[in-house]
C-alpha cells in the first residue's frame, strides 16, 4: 500500500454549489488548459486568393487534457462517482494552480475519465482525463 503524497492544486467541484470537492492527490503528470484553436476557416476562392476568416477563441472550443498517478483509492472512487455524474448533464468547477478556474464537463464521445489500477498496489491509479469547458469562470487569477 501507497503512503499518500502532498494534496494537489488540480481540484473538481460540482458547480454551481462547490460542494463535493475532489482534489487530485497528486498533481497532475500532463496537464494541456491551453490547448485553444482559433475558430475560423481559410477558403481558396476562385481566383485563386483565400480568404481568412477568424471568429477568436470560443472558450466551449478549449478541451483540457489531464494525465497522472492517483495514490489513494477514495480519490479514484470519488472521481469515478463524479464521471457516473457527468453522464447525467452535470457540470463542474476545476481549479487548478495558475490560478484558473473553469465550469467543465466530461468530454462526450470519448472515455473521458479512465482510471487503470498500478499492477502490486491496492491503492494507485494512473489515469487520463478528458474535460471540455463550458464557462471560464477566471483565467490566470482575473476575468476572462
Amino acid at each position: 500500500m501507497s503512503a499518500p503524497l502532498g494534496l494537489s492544486a488540480v481540484s473538481i467541484a460540482d458547480y454551481p454549489s462547490l460542494l463535493n470537492n475532489v482534489v487530485l492527490d497528486v498533481d497532475p503528470n500532463v496537464y494541456n488548459p491551453f490547448e485553444v484553436p482559433l475558430r475560423g476557416s481559410s477558403t481558396k476562392v476562385l481566383d485563386g486568393t483565400v480568404v481568412h476568416q477568424l471568429f477568436g477563441l470560443n472558450p466551449s472550443d478549449w478541451t483540457i487534457q489531464l494525465s497522472g498517478y492517483i495514490t489513494s483509492y477514495q480519490t479514484v472512487q470519488a472521481l469515478w462517482t463524479k464521471y457516473r455524474q457527468g453522464g447525467g448533464g452535470q457540470t463542474f468547477q476545476m481549479t487548478d494552480w495558475v490560478p484558473n478556474k473553469f465550469q467543465v464537463i466530461w468530454t462526450p464521445g470519448v472515455q473521458a475519465f479512465k482510471p487503470v489500477p498500478v499492477i502490486g498496489d491496492n491503492q494507485a491509479h494512473t489515469y487520463t482525463m478528458s474535460l471540455t469547458v463550458i464557462s471560464v469562470i477566471e483565467f490566470f487569477g482575473g476575468a476572462y
